[in-house]
């Protein structure tokens, strides 16, 4: 009976019975002291997890900034790398290969983002006059539309087409950068100088696809580059770029100008 006594008291506090539990004050305490134990690790080991998820999102969102930024210097760079265009007032540069990397390795934001930076460097970079508003919209404007236009084509085809198909997705990138970017400059021109929008596409860019074909090269093996070694060793490429705006800029400077705009 006696060690009854002593037995109810506890199982009452353990049932949340108050009055029961003024039997054993010493139980009481240790009840107390026990929740209180309990409560701590709880809220330390969660804590603990909060901690590392926020280091664990950190250090992804890092990782996904440093190729990003790292493509959008070489582009920015590749954008001061320009050559005017014979018979034109506009220029093109280098910095459409770092597009077509953007296109097959980033996202649609990170793409759009680079291109509009590279047309408004690329338009204000050492301009023989200084740019109107309106050109630096259209610059922009045109260049993201193209971007936009490869990037959905291309993604579309890469989601129904195997991995292995890279260096044809990268070609369908470059031939539709280069069609939308040079028909909307030609359609421009062609309403404002009351031309034919045929003549003018073909006199004024048509040459010059030869040179975005080299860059498609190049942008695929900047990509392979990235695939297998990582994204920093994509700026020993840089080279080939520097190589392929030369080349450009003497084959440029070698023909008449003519006035086509």
């Amino acid at each position: 009976m006696h060690a009854l006594e002593q037995v109810w008291p506890r199982i009452a506090a353990r049932q949340g019975d108050p009055n029961a539990a003024h039997g054993d004050p010493h139980l009481c305490a240790d009840l107390q002291e026990s929740e209180t134990d309990g409560g701590g690790l709880g809220r330390g080991q969660f804590g603990r997890l909060q901690s590392q998820a926020a280091q664990s999102a950190h250090q992804h969102a890092i990782a996904e900034f440093q190729p990003v930024s790292g493509y959008l210097v070489m582009a920015l760079l590749a954008g001061t790398c320009k050559v005017r265009l014979p018979r034109l007032t506009s220029t093109i540069s280098v910095s459409f290969v770092l597009i077509l990397v953007a296109i097959a390795e980033l996202g649609y934001a990170e793409a759009i983002w680079l291109s509009a930076s590279v047309a408004v460097v690329q338009t204000l970079w050492r301009a023989r006059r200084q740019p109107k508003p309106i050109r630096i919209a259209f610059n922009t404007a045109n260049l993201v539309l193209s971007t936009s236009a490869a990037f959905f084509v291309c993604r579309t085809v890469l989601d129904l087409a195997p991995s292995g198909l890279l260096p044809v997705l990268l070609m369908l990138a470059t031939a539709l950068l280069y069609a939308s970017n040079s028909a909307m400059v030609a359609a421009v021109l062609c309403l404002a100088e009351d031309k034919p929008m045929r003549d003018i596409w073909q006199q004024c860019y048509f040459w010059s696809f030869p040179y975005y074909l080299v860059g498609a090269a190049v942008s695929g093996l900047m990509v392979a580059t990235v695939r297998s070694a990582g994204w920093p060793f994509s700026f020993l490429v840089l080279p080939i770029l520097t190589m392929i705006y030369i080349s450009y800029r003497l084959q440029t400077s070698a023909r008449p100008e003519a006035t086509c705009a």
